[in-house]
């Protein structure tokens, strides 16, 4: 939404005619394509890398004979009365 929101008030910068105009034409065109950038890496970008990271340690996991889930270090065992 908030991707829209300034996607949406950069318009009326770009499109913008009138005195002083040539100044919000330049600014709204760097908030366009700030925008889109940041909305192409967070929609595709990044869950591809974390599928891929994701993927590379579960493989890892499998390779040591640990199912998921399972941790490195042995439990702690708590003597009676602690707490």
């Amino acid at each position: 939404m908030t991707t829209m929101t300034v996607l949406v008030i950069s318009f009326p910068l770009i499109f913008g005619r009138g005195q002083g105009s040539e100044y919000g034409q330049r600014m709204g065109i760097v908030m366009f394509g700030g925008i889109m950038l940041s909305a192409v890496l967070t929609f595709f970008v990044v869950p591809a890398a974390f599928f891929l990271f994701e993927r590379k340690r579960v493989e890892k996991l499998e390779a040591n004979g640990k199912a998921e889930g399972e941790r490195d270090e042995e439990p702690v065992a708590i003597a009676a009365g602690e707490s």
